[in-house]
C-alpha cells in the first residue's frame, strides 16, 4: 500500500559499482536509517505516521530525514504534538515534504531543482560550497544513501510547510 502521493520527478539514476549494488539491494530506506543512526526520531515518527511500510517498499524515494538533532530544534512540545493521533494529519503532511518520488543523488537534485515533493509542493535545491540547501531551510549533511528502494539524504532541520 503506497500511502505517498505520486509526485513528477526525473528517472532514477545507475548504479555506480558492484559495493553500490550489493549493499543497495541488501537494505531499503529504513534499513539505512537503522545502519546510519542519528535518526530515531524520525523513525519514531515514521511509525506513527504509519509510512513505515512505505518506505521499506517498493519505490523509488529520496527522503530528506531530519537528524535527531533536527527535531531537538522544534519548539518545545511540537514533536510530542505531532505524534499524537489527533495531530496524525499534520504529521503526515510534514513529512510527505521530505519526500520525493524517484531516486535522486545530491547533484541530480541540484540540477533538477525546483523538484515537487510528495506533498506537491515546490523544493528548490541550492549548492552553497559543498553544501546542499533545501528551500534555504535546512542543509543535506548526510548526502547519497542508496538503498534498494531510494536515496537517503540526512538534513538538520525539520521541513515544516511554511519552510517547504
Amino acid at each position: 500500500m503506497n500511502n505517498i502521493a505520486t509526485a513528477v520527478s526525473p528517472n532514477s539514476r545507475p548504479l555506480t559499482s558492484d559495493v553500490e549494488s550489493e549493499i543497495s539491494s541488501e537494505r531499503n530506506l529504513i534499513d539505512a536509517t537503522n545502519e546510519l543512526g542519528e535518526f530515531a526520531t524520525f523513525k519514531r515518527v515514521i511509525h506513527a505516521a504509519g509510512l513505515t511500510d512505505t518506505l521499506k517498499g517498493k519505490g523509488p524515494f529520496t527522503v530528506f530525514a531530519p537528524t535527531d538533532e533536527a527535531f531537538a530544534k522544534l519548539p518545545p512540545g511540537k514533536l510530542e504534538e505531532l505524534l499524537s493521533p489527533a495531530h496524525n494529519f499534520e504529521l503526515r503532511t510534514i513529512l510527505n515534504c521530505h519526500i520525493i518520488k524517484g531516486k535522486l543523488s545530491a547533484p541530480e537534485l541540484l540540477m533538477a531543482s525546483p523538484v515537487k515533493t510528495s506533498l506537491g509542493v515546490s523544493a528548490i535545491f541550492k549548492a552553497k560550497g559543498t553544501n546542499v540547501l533545501i528551500n534555504d531551510a535546512a542543509t543535506i549533511t548526510m548526502k547519497d544513501n542508496e538503498a534498494n528502494n531510494g536515496m537517503l539524504h540526512g538534513v538538520d532541520t525539520v521541513l515544516m510547510l511554511d519552510a517547504a
